[in-house]
């Protein structure tokens, strides 16, 4: 059994009863349109928003997004990594597959050694989804519970983690239905809820909480939390 079948058959032990339903955002893909702030952390070259540097060498890509995803990449730098990624690799089909293979086959190395990896889950699951979402078609579709899933079991290894709840909820708040269409997922608000609960004021994932889901883009956290309170 080669790698990629052993993939795919635990992808889908865990996979079973997940589904997707999605909203088409206004302002485009949610993963790809607006860049992850990180700070002075570091990541892929790149200029600003959806303009790459037309200088990078494309071959490259798949090891120096391996070397940024170590263990002490914060989630949130992981996101824009991954963004940045699958921006680069849309220009090309075979760099993308590589680049997911390399994601999958640390999942695999890891569960081989019987120590499940939420990281590794989390790189294969946030890069699916950029891709998805890049690709706006229904023919990458069936891939979108796949996606979901792996950033799940992520965050299953991680419960506490509001940054990969951040990355969730960004990622429910656009999701395509195999039937077609994007729609908000019904777990979006859970997944916001939690990333605000965990967050701090005046750190990377609060900035990034309020300006992908504040009203206007400004204002605090707190007034984030009185938001999306429960009624």
């Amino acid at each position: 059994m080669d790698a990629l079948t052993r993939f795919r058959l635990l992808s889908g032990i865990i996979v079973a009863g997940s589904f997707l339903a999605v909203r088409a955002a206004e302002a485009g893909p949610p993963l790809i349109c607006h860049d992850i702030e990180i700070g002075e952390a570091k990541s892929l070259p790149w200029r600003s928003g959806l303009d790459s540097d037309k200088a990078y060498d494309r071959q490259r890509l798949t090891a120096d997004t391996l070397k940024l995803l170590t263990a002490e990449t914060p989630v949130i730098v992981r996101m824009e990594t991954l963004r940045r990624a699958a921006i680069y690799a849309s220009e090309k089909p075979a760099l993308r597959s590589e680049l997911l293979s390399a994601l999958q086959t640390r999942i695999l190395n890891a569960e081989a050694r019987k120590e499940p990896d939420a990281l590794a889950w989390f790189d294969a699951g946030y890069l699916s989804a950029c891709c998805e979402q890049l690709d706006h078609s229904s023919k990458h579709a069936a891939e979108a519970p796949t996606s979901l899933t792996w950033m799940k079991k992520a965050a299953s290894l991680r419960p506490d983690d509001a940054q990969i709840d951040f990355a969730l909820a960004l990622t429910t708040s656009m999701c395509k239905q195999e039937t077609g269409g994007w729609h908000e997922h019904p777990d979006h608000k859970q997944y916001l809820r939690k990333a605000i609960a965990g967050a701090k004021g005046g750190d990377l994932i609060a900035r990034n909480l309020v300006l992908r889901f504040s009203r206007d883009g400004k204002g605090s956290l707190d007034q984030l939390r009185k938001q999306y309170a429960r009624g």
